[in-house]
């Protein structure tokens, strides 16, 4: 199967976050490389990890290059794909105060984004 021709529409926070996830999800399979994600493929001894290796380097690529700059910037420290698909996860899932803190951020981004000709009144 050529995979070449799927494409990802980068993240752009939470407004697509759960397509993203789930386009991103696809393709990973598609590769052979959901399992350095998910978990489910762990890292194996010394004598072993070179091909988990490529695997979790292919992966990570793959995530990165499917998100905004903005958003990449949430991943940079991450060295594996499991560790950078959790950072975001934890960001639009997650129901605590990193997600709090993202929703607030996201409204005031909202009500100070420049649009000083629109006001409150203009929505009823």
């Amino acid at each position: 199967m050529d995979t070449s021709e799927f494409k990802v529409v980068l993240l752009e926070g939470s407004t697509n976050y759960r397509t993203w996830k789930f386009s991103m999800r696809m393709v990973l399979l598609t590769k052979d490389l959901w399992g350095v994600v998910d978990g489910s493929e762990i890292k194996p001894s010394r004598d072993e990890v070179s091909e988990w290796e490529k695997k979790n380097q292919k992966a990570l690529a793959n995530i990165s290059l499917a998100l905004t700059p903005i958003e990449q910037h949430n991943i940079l420290d991450c060295t594996t794909a499991k560790a950078a698909w959790d950072v975001l996860e934890k960001l639009y899932e997650g129901k605590g105060r990193n997600r709090k803190f993202l929703l607030m951020e996201q409204l005031f981004k909202m009500t100070m984004d420049g649009r000083g000709d629109i006001t409150m009144n203009s929505y009823n």
